[in-house]
């Protein structure tokens, strides 16, 4: 066997090992049950990461007959990644750990920089600032991961024309900064990294589901069988630019009647008089006329988008982030019942409509999960 399969082999087996760690403290014997690997296997390969400080042991558990079983956990301060996020309205920069906490953040309103030469610079220098807060050196960054909404060409680490995020286009994103800083850079789109984030926590409780993001704009990504569904150009996803409404108000993205469109915040105060989401519910809960209107319309925009969705790729499950878990109690049922009621594949199967279970920080955290993926998957060292 030639040396280079041989390596290649053993990144395998140590990212296999590493992914089953990812969950929580485990012992020896579990990571060989999970990963399939012989016990010699593991246990010379959690040698090595413990040797090297990645991982630690955090004691013993077990009783009864054979030998107590000793736990092994992720040491989260053993590296770190950076994490950017480009957003319409908020630029950010952030320092986290392995485990995807965010240590600090540092944020920058979009509208002060005049060109992405400027504002990726100003986030370059905040690296070095976060460093020097934490006492972390440059060395133990492994890489850096931007968000950024679509549509981008991720492969290419470009952002091309995301509506209402005129700084960026065309920017390519992951070249600039990886010539600054000497780093792995991943660019992906935020619907996408989210979705990557969602999967990490639900610990593969779901095989073929979609997630939607409902915040300032709207996006989606969807798996079956577990396997992230990018299309022929790395595109797939922009659920927001699927028209619901005929001659509905124009999009920025120059189509009308777009989902992102009818339910934002601009359109519900035309229609109803409402400042945003949270108020029509709030509006909906104490009973009131055009807070019920509100609801039924978002709730009749996004069902055509989901039931279109749930047509075409079958998922057992829609995962909904953002804006819309407001009082979802409101909302939810009436998405579902027109889901059953529209999509003929839903009514054959069926498909369960589920609160993210990420929090506000997501967002931050998510944008390191693709360099985190690598890293963890041995795919750079």
């Amino acid at each position: 066997m030639k040396k280079s399969d041989t390596k290649s082999i053993k990144n395998n087996n140590t990212a296999l090992v590493l992914r089953c760690l990812l969950c929580g403290a485990v012992s020896r014997a579990q990571v060989a049950e999970q990963t399939g690997l012989s016990k010699a296997t593991v246990t010379a390969l959690i040698g090595e990461l413990l040797a090297k400080g990645i991982l630690t042991e955090t004691g013993t558990e077990g009783f009864g007959v054979g030998r107590p079983r000793t736990s092994l956990a992720l040491v989260p301060s053993y590296a770190y990644a950076v994490g950017m996020v480009l957003h319409r309205r908020r630029l950010s920069v952030s320092l986290i750990d392995l485990a995807l906490t965010p240590l600090d953040t540092l944020s920058f309103s979009t509208a002060d920089f005049a060109s992405p030469k400027e504002a990726l610079d100003t986030l370059f220098d905040g690296i070095d600032t976060l460093c020097q807060r934490h006492n972390v050196e440059k060395a133990r960054l492994i890489g850096i991961g931007v968000s950024a909404p679509g549509p981008l060409d991720f492969k290419a680490g470009v952002i091309h024309d995301p509506p209402r995020l005129s700084l960026f286009h065309g920017a390519r994103v992951s070249e600039y900064l990886a010539k600054k800083t000497d780093l792995p850079v991943f660019l992906d789109n935020n619907a996408t990294l989210l979705a990557m984030h969602e999967r990490r926590l639900r610990q593969g409780s779901l095989s073929s589901w979609s997630f939607v993001i409902v915040t300032d704009g709207v996006g989606s990504a969807s798996f079956i069988d577990d396997k992230l569904l990018r299309g022929a150009g790395g595109y797939a996803g922009e659920l927001g630019h699927i028209s619901v409404e005929a001659e509905g108000p124009l999009c920025a993205c120059g189509n009308r009647g777009c989902l992102e469109r009818c339910i934002s915040a601009d359109n519900l105060r035309e229609k109803f008089g409402m400042e945003s989401y949270r108020a029509a519910a709030d509006a909906a809960e104490r009973g009131e006329e055009q807070g019920r209107a509100a609801l039924a319309y978002v709730a009749d925009c996004l069902s055509l988008a989901l039931s279109s969705l749930v047509n075409l790729l079958n998922p057992e499950a829609i995962v909904l982030y953002g804006e819309l878990n407001y009082k979802k109690e409101l909302l939810f049922p009436l998405i579902e019942e027109q889901i059953r009621r529209r999509a003929a594949v839903g009514r054959a199967s069926g498909v369960t409509l589920l609160a993210s279970l990420a929090d506000e920080n997501a967002v931050i955290a998510s944008s390191a999960d693709a360099i985190l993926d690598a890293y963890f998957g041995q795919k750079f060292n």
